[in-house]
Formats: structure tokens, C-alpha cells, sequence
């Protein structure tokens, strides 16, 4: 069974608001894996992230301590050629410098 986390425990998890979830979730940046409501038993009414979504979280973090403003942080994510692996990646590349 897939382990998931609560906003309250990515936010802590991560060091991000609840409005950076909600915006990088309305931006189709990192969306909620499953709402509780729905799909989870034991969480009624939950925003819920797997791991894939806490780990773009923790990038975003990293992103945001690196002085990147939400809005570079959302176009270099959305970006197609976007890798977090991958530091060939021109959107990427001054990270790298």
C-alpha cells in the first residue's frame, strides 16, 4: 500500500506554507496524489502527496533557498525539457554554475 502525507506533514517535512502547496498545486506544478475524502481511508477530507510529490517539494524547497522566485520556480518546473536528474537541462543550467 502507497504511503502518504498530509499537507501539515509535507509543510513540516519541507519547510513550505500551505500556500505553496495550494499555488504549485493550482499551477498544475505538483498536484495532490489522492484526497482522502476519495480514495484513502482514515484521512476524511485530506490533500494526500506520495512520495514522487514530496520529493518535487523538496526540490521546490531547495529552489526557493537558492533565491528563486515561485514564478521561476514554476516555469523552470513546467518547462518540458524539466529533469531534476538531468543538469543538461537548459532551464536548469545556472543552477549549475
Amino acid at each position: 500500500m502507497k504511503q502518504y502525507k498530509t499537507v501539515k506533514e509535507v509543510c513540516k517535512l519541507t519547510g513550505l506554507t500551505r500556500k505553496h502547496l495550494y499555488y504549485f498545486h493550482r499551477e498544475n506544478v505538483v498536484r495532490a496524489t489522492a484526497y482522502a475524502n476519495y480514495s484513502v481511508e482514515g484521512n476524511d477530507g485530506y490533500k494526500l502527496y506520495d512520495e514522487e510529490a514530496v520529493e518535487k517539494l523538496l526540490y521546490i524547497a531547495l529552489y526557493y533557498r537558492f533565491g528563486l522566485k515561485r514564478n521561476e520556480i514554476r516555469d523552470m518546473m513546467l518547462d518540458p525539457c524539466y529533469d531534476q536528474e538531468d543538469a543538461e537541462c537548459p532551464a536548469l543550467a545556472y543552477l549549475y554554475d
